[in-house]
């Protein structure tokens, strides 16, 4: 018994893992199919951040310096991660105003602008020179964690794609050290925060840090950072499923902010790639391709262009062997096509053979005929010779005698008989054999029987049928009135019909009449139905109404 009850629960906990597994990649493929809608609503998206742009534009002619380098901040700020080459232009614009004001907070703040912008470009070095221009003690205390994430993030792609090794663990160290300095001067900046856990190997901490200060399926920015740093800790973790889910969230929120300098789909189509989801892969792929090209950042265009061409020919290799199998499914069909000549062949040559058993089966029917009727005059003979042995007692024992031998002759002739129906039997189909000899005047009487027990299982079923198709027609008396629980030719055949047995020499046979019989009924009851169309569609319909 525990055995049993071990046994039961295995069963039950591999059915809850299977209905778990089914449930999430469910809700995988709804966020999957989520985002290829917003995919697919990016030229909406474009245009509405173009509009939002061409509003700030507008305010530039009727504002004073001061107010037209807020905006031209604010526009290079907009095309931010959207087209660089405009971001530049703003942000070079917003500096020649600083210039003209002899501002120094001004120029700090421009110059912070473009190093952003240069590090979007993938121009780290030129990110770093204009950094360097730049003094914190310029900045007020609300530009400065903006500063400071800059420096952050700036030294971390330098020591990310730094070819020599010393440089990579300068920049690294940079990196870390800023990265405390702007957990310590903003708290709030939970992004940083959890990056720094992830340095010092606190990976749970981490996304519990995250997800308690972002909801899944948010489509903000801030949002879109946060769901891509919460997939890549779950990448260090091994969690294939949730690195995917929150590269779906990221992505979602990158592509509904008009970001077009996005790291996460180009990452999920690599993983679809690698799942063998070739037609999204090769999608995503090619939308990232794009937003790199129209934005104009060059470190997404290098990315896009090895995954672009691993995809491609991944494609090419799986339409090559789908190519293979369709040659094989063809030769395959060809071979089974001949088989099935072959079998139509032998077919046709055991039906001719089955057609000279039959003419000889004929010929045998009608030697047994010549014997029963033999066996006929036997009978009579005996018979006669009962009615002989009855009249005279006198002669008892001589009829008697008699009697004994015409029975002995008769059993002996029988017994040929049935050595002979044996003999044919062993040769022929005995069923067959025995149906051919029996008599041909019982056909009418088990022909009636039929039809009686058709017409009463049909109108069993469907007692209303007689009625239904009476009202159809124009007058009650085109179709004549059965007697009780019978039918007629004309509603036999409108039964056929709508049982679905529409052939008209399959009715001919089944009414034992003629084929112009049918013609003739058909087109009668069509002719005085009420409405043809009507009747045609009560003719094709399924369903009966029933009692």
């Amino acid at each position: 018994m525990d055995a049993i009850k071990k046994i039961k629960y295995i069963v039950i906990a591999i059915a809850v893992l299977f209905s778990l597994q089914a449930w999430a990649g469910s809700k995988e493929e709804q966020l999957l199919q989520r985002l290829d809608s917003v995919v697919s609503m990016r030229e909406p998206i474009s245009k509405q951040r173009e509009a939002e742009i061409a509003v700030i534009s507008n305010q530039l002619t009727r504002s004073d310096d001061r107010r037209r380098f807020e905006l031209c901040l604010e526009l290079s700020v907009k095309y931010d991660k959207f087209v660089l080459d405009s971001a530049m232009v703003w942000a070079r614009r917003a500096m020649s105003i600083a210039l003209s004001l002899n501002d120094v907070q001004c120029r700090a703040r421009a110059n912070v602008q473009m190093a952003w912008v240069y590090n979007n470009y993938g121009l780290y070095s030129d990110a770093m020179d204009a950094l360097a221009t730049v003094h914190a003690a310029d900045l007020n205390p609300e530009d400065r964690p903006h500063y400071y994430n800059l420096i952050v993030n700036a030294n971390k792609n330098m020591s990310t794609y730094s070819l020599d090794n010393v440089q990579r663990e300068h920049f690294k160290a940079i990196y870390a050290s800023y990265t405390d300095s702007v957990n310590m001067i903003q708290p709030s900046n939970v992004g940083m925060r959890a990056r720094a856990l992830e340095a010092e190997g606190r990976i749970d901490e981490a996304i519990v840090l995250l997800k308690t200060n972002v909801k899944d399926g948010e489509t903000t920015s801030l949002a879109g950072v946060r769901f891509f740093i919460l997939s890549q800790l779950y990448q260090q973790q091994g969690n294939v499923e949730m690195q995917r889910r929150y590269l779906i969230y990221s992505a979602i929120a990158d592509i509904t902010n008009a970001n077009r300098d996005y790291i996460s789909l180009r990452i999920l189509a690599e993983m679809l790639m690698e799942e063998g989801d070739l037609k999204r892969a090769y999608k995503y792929i090619h939308v990232c391709a794009e937003d790199a090209y129209l934005s104009g950042s060059r470190t997404r265009q290098f990315e896009c262009s090895s995954l672009i061409a691993t995809i491609d020919k991944q494609l090419v290799d799986r339409d090559t062997r789908r190519r293979t199998m369709l040659v094989v499914l063809l030769a395959v069909v060809s071979v089974i096509t001949l088989l099935a000549a072959v079998q139509a062949f032998l077919l046709r040559r055991r039906n001719r053979a089955l057609e000279r058993t039959s003419l000889e089966r004929d010929d045998a029917l009608k030697r047994l005929e010549t014997i029963n009727i033999q066996l006929v005059e036997d009978n009579a003979e005996q018979l006669r010779l009962n009615q002989l042995l009855e009249e005279s007692n006198q002669v008892k024992e001589t009829y008697v005698l008699r009697f004994m031998a015409l029975c002995r002759d008769y059993l002996h002739k029988m017994e040929n008989y049935r050595n002979y129906l044996n003999k044919v039997a062993a040769k022929r189909n005995f069923d067959d054999l025995l149906n051919a000899v029996s008599s041909t005047r019982y056909i009418h009487r088990e022909m009636s029987e039929f039809y009686a027990n058709f017409d009463e299982a049909y109108l069993k079923l469907f007692p209303t049928f007689v009625a239904d198709v009476k009202a159809l027609m124009r007058t009650e008396d085109a179709i004549p009135t059965p007697a009780p629980g019978k039918l007629n030719t004309e509603l036999r055949i409108v039964a056929l019909q709508r049982l679905g047995v529409s052939d008209v020499e399959q009715v001919s046979e089944f009414l034992q009449c003629s084929i112009s019989t049918v013609y003739n009924y058909r087109s009668k009851l069509r002719n005085n139905a009420r409405d043809k169309d009507l009747y045609e569609a009560f003719l094709k319909s399924k369903h009966f109404k029933n009692a």
